[in-house]
């Protein structure tokens, strides 16, 4: 008998317990010596996508939640699995890493070792998130530790050594690039390890504006986490409030009961949103790969968009019309007409931007066999939304497990083969005409009746996630819920982090003319990059390039049959 059969069996020889979260998720309990051997023999048969790790306390002890699914929409079960462990308090808090099983889950794992104590056996020692001089066995997400301490002990220690990275090799040729403006969200430090002009290895540093949010959840009002969840990013804010108000309404057991029109509503929003994200990226991706004319095209274009969101909302960025129970705010006619109008003006452009770019020859050679990840590659490395849909990967989880209206709006999905930065654009181009067409839909059939149902500031005791197609790809958010005024625990895992493993994968082999399409590539939530550093440690020479020129040797520089060639660098 398969592992999986097991699990829904009464004589199962490794499930503990099994039980449901409120959104009737199975949640099944293993001890964590036969951790391993049931994610493995899930994998073996189709549960090949870990959406993240999420640790928390309960009831005195410590509890590690692994949620797989399948990112095959034509899979037997497209629902999500828990497959949990528990470790006492007063025992050794060590479990094995999965990322032999997962390569991608050692991100998560180390983000639970450094903010609850937990050991993962397997992984890498060295810090991910906390500064580096963060005092040992102090632990920011246990509830035993409150927000007033760590401000204090922040202050104390001050900025010291944080990003320091060891060099792998007195040989290797280093190339170090961020942190990122700390007005930027999630500053990143990559580390490469170069031989001439090609990339042998890459190093990762997280964690240099790391805010502390889930912890400001716990301590926040259900409705004041609504516009705090929305700042967690700016392009994709409407998409972390919906994935947030879902979440508390199936734990409120409420989700059928949320207005037609609400739910449509919160669909238009988070498609005008994926349009703007969409043309947003595609022109600065336009900027690094040295076609600057579409760069300004594109961002003026993109002001339709936002004009529409500007009309509906209030808001150009940060909508705030989301609320737990539905939506703050109507539509009128006059508005309906606006905005159909206005999306008949940008699909014209859009159309525009897709025949440019395909027709500009050297932009379309300089993106081709960039940062290539196959299909396979993408499965193993958990990679989500456009990033993984250009690897051939046909799974978006408007379609697989709809949510808000998805389920009554036509649309189609696409996805290419190549897995290279060309094949990210491509995507997202039909993407954003998709969008466009969805909008329109939208508009012209928008049910009658209310926005809303009353939310009397509580949300009942249960616990429920809620996965979403962000513009960037899968978010997920997991919610506790005590019955209180605020949440037990809230685990938010945005796209950017998923894709990361991936990303860093994508660098090896390339050059380092490459660098700033394939970072762009995934759409990352960080800003522009400080500095870039060139160490030769045999010749003791060091190189300094502020960011500009590190986009201007990859505007200079042109694909040919030998790799890349450089120009006046």
């Amino acid at each position: 008998m398969q592992i999986s059969e097991s699990i829904t069996g009464e004589n199962s020889e490794f499930i503990l317990e099994k039980s449901h979260l409120k959104d009737k998720s199975n949640v099944f309990t293993v001890d964590k010596i036969h951790l391993n051997k049931v994610l493995n023999q899930l994998y073996s048969e189709g549960y090949t996508h870990l959406s993240t790790v999420i640790g928390f306390q309960q009831n005195g002890n410590f509890v590690v939640d692994y949620p797989i699914s399948s990112p095959d929409p034509n899979f037997k079960d497209l629902n999500t699995r828990f497959i949990r462990t528990i470790l006492p308090s007063d025992a050794e808090l060590e479990i094995d890493t999965v990322s032999n099983i997962f390569p991608g889950s050692d991100v998560y794992e180390k983000e639970i070792s450094e903010l609850l104590g937990i050991t993962f056996n397997g992984i890498e020692n060295g810090k991910l998130l906390l500064p580096d001089d963060f005092p040992e066995k102090v632990y920011p997400l246990r509830k035993d530790v409150s927000t007033e301490e760590l401000i204090e002990l922040l202050e104390k220690i001050g900025v010291g050594k944080n990003g320091t990275m060891p060099m792998k090799d007195s040989k290797d040729y280093v190339i170090s690039i961020g942190p990122q403006h700390p007005t930027h969200k999630e500053p990143i430090r990559f580390q490469f390890f170069i031989k001439g002009e090609n990339i042998e290895s890459v190093d990762l540093r997280l964690g240099f504006n790391h805010r502390g949010i889930e912890k400001a959840l716990e301590q926040n009002t259900w409705v004041q986490n609504l516009y705090l969840i929305e700042r967690i990013c700016g392009i994709c804010s409407a998409a972390h409030q919906l994935a947030y108000v879902e979440t508390a309404e199936r734990i409120w057991e409420m989700v059928d009961e949320i207005p037609d029109r609400a739910k449509w509503m919160r669909t238009l929003i988070s498609e005008l949103e994926r349009i703007h994200s969409h043309i947003l990226w595609y022109g600065v991706l336009a900027h690094d790969g040295g076609y600057d004319m579409m760069f300004h095209v594109t961002w003026r274009d993109r002001e339709l968009v936002m004009d529409i969101l500007e009309r509906i909302t209030g808001n150009r960025v940060n909508y705030s019309i989301e609320t737990i129970g539905g939506i703050r705010k109507d539509i009128d006619d006059e508005t309906i007409s606006y905005c159909l109008k206005q999306l008949k003006s940008l699909k014209k452009k859009t159309l525009e931007h897709y025949e440019i770019l395909q027709k500009e020859k050297s932009f379309v050679k300089r993106l081709q066999d960039v940062g290539p990840l196959s299909y396979h590659e993408a499965i193993k490395m958990n990679t989500v939304g456009p990033t993984a849909r250009a690897s051939g990967v046909n799974y978006d989880l408007r379609k697989t497990i709809p949510y808000a209206a998805y389920k009554e709006i036509p649309f189609e999905t696409f996805h290419q083969k190549t897995g290279d930065v060309y094949a990210g654009l491509i995507v997202r181009l039909d993407e954003t005409v998709e969008s466009i067409n969805m909008c329109v839909y939208i508009l012209e059939n928008l049910p009658k009746g209310d926005i809303a149902i009353p939310f009397r500031g509580r949300i009942p005791e249960g616990s429920a996630h809620t996965r979403i197609e962000a513009p960037r790809g899968e978010d997920i958010h997991y919610i506790i819920s005590d019955g209180g005024k605020n949440p037990v625990r809230h685990k938010v895992r945005a796209p950017t982090l998923a894709n990361i493993t991936s990303l860093l994968h994508r660098f090896k082999g390339m050059q380092v003319a490459d660098i700033p399409l394939i970072i762009r590539l995934i759409d990352p939530c960080i800003g522009c990059m400080e500095r870039v550093t060139f160490v030769d440690l045999d010749s003791g020479k060091i190189k300094e390039l502020q960011g500009d020129e590190l986009i201007a040797r990859s505007n200079k520089a042109f694909r040919t049959n030998n790799g890349i060639r450089i120009f006046e660098v």
